[in-house]
């Protein structure tokens, strides 16, 4: 049962965490009887209500406050596509700022000194309704980080955040049996992958990796997620960090994948070792291949898995 966090103000009823809300329903309760104004910033990521001065805002509201609007694994409905994540494991969320932002912006040097509440929205689908997490607390942040927007490089500020009990109420892709499926179909890749390593296109130049004994090549941690499977060349020449997908890949994967692999870079390889990244996925589309397009530099493969499954009768 999911606990009861709502507050009343003018007769409406403030966010309930787990419950779902459209931008729509969010505004009517920001500017009670009038609701928000259409488009501009209540399109994007994030917005200050206090900056609309079209109606009178709702008391709970402070000057500073932001309510923000997560995408997770998917692009948004205006195009743009952000690599946030949400860790079960910890209850963190890996939250990106809009293209270009940092940590020198009023809004985020406000975030970051705690002087505003921050009200965090979450979906796994654009078709749905955005899941309220409840009030985000500010961990820490990065700048420029490397991200891809509609098939372009772009750079942004990462920000982590935490919320209480973020847990509770919350599903992440629809029901808990569908959660279970949906890991369990990538996790037996993963470990079909591992358990035939020395028969895959990788196993002929790469061992996985067990260079620290406290963190091996599957499910390495980073601090943006785990990496699937992380690999040491048998030279010691190359890292390779493989993402897995169990159906159609999104340009999103590309985005995470660049994560990891600048992770790798900046913190595991040695001075003279280069680190390279694949993607593998039951298939592609226009929007990965694209973004695949868009560097060139990095060495960034694309597989495809093929499942042969057959009934062979004793």
């Amino acid at each position: 049962m999911v606990a009861d966090h709502s507050i009343s103000i003018q007769g409406l009823e403030m966010f309930e965490k787990g419950s779902e809300y459209s931008r729509k329903k969010i505004g009517d309760i920001c500017y009670p009887g009038v609701g928000r104004p259409k488009g501009g910033e209540w399109d994007t990521g994030y917005v200050r209500p206090a900056a609309f001065k079209h109606a009178k805002l709702a008391p709970s509201f402070g000057e500073n406050d932001l309510i923000i609007f997560a995408n997770f694994d998917v692009a948004g409905r205006t195009g743009h596509d952000f690599p946030n994540h949400y860790d079960e494991e910890s209850q963190t969320i890996s939250w990106f700022g809009k293209p270009r932002c940092h940590s020198r912006q009023p809004t985020f040097e406000r975030l970051i000194r705690g002087e505003s509440t921050l009200y965090f929205f979450g979906r796994w689908d654009d078709k749905d309704d955005f899941q309220y997490f409840g009030i985000a607390n500010y961990v820490k942040h990065k700048d420029g980080v490397p991200i891809i927007v509609e098939g372009k490089p772009s750079k942004t500020i990462r920000v982590l955040l935490t919320c209480q009990d973020v847990d509770q109420g919350i599903s992440s892709r629809g029901s808990e049996e569908n959660v279970e499926q949906s890991f369990a179909m990538e996790k037996h890749l993963e470990e079909f992958i591992v358990d035939n390593w020395i028969s895959t296109e990788f196993g002929k130049s790469y061992d996985i990796y067990d260079e620290d004994p406290d963190r091996p090549g599957q499910q390495f941690p980073t601090d943006t997620g785990r990496i699937d499977i992380l690999a040491l060349s048998k030279d010691k020449k190359s890292l390779l960090v493989l993402e897995l997908k169990k159906g159609r890949a999104s340009d999103a994967a590309v985005g995470q994948i660049l994560r990891y692999i600048n992770f790798v870079q900046e913190e595991i390889a040695k001075p003279g070792q280069s680190v390279k990244g694949a993607i593998i996925a039951l298939d592609d589309d226009q929007r990965i291949r694209r973004a695949l397009d868009a560097v060139p530099s990095l060495s960034l493969d694309f597989y495809r898995y093929e499942i042969d499954f057959k009934l062979v009768k004793a």
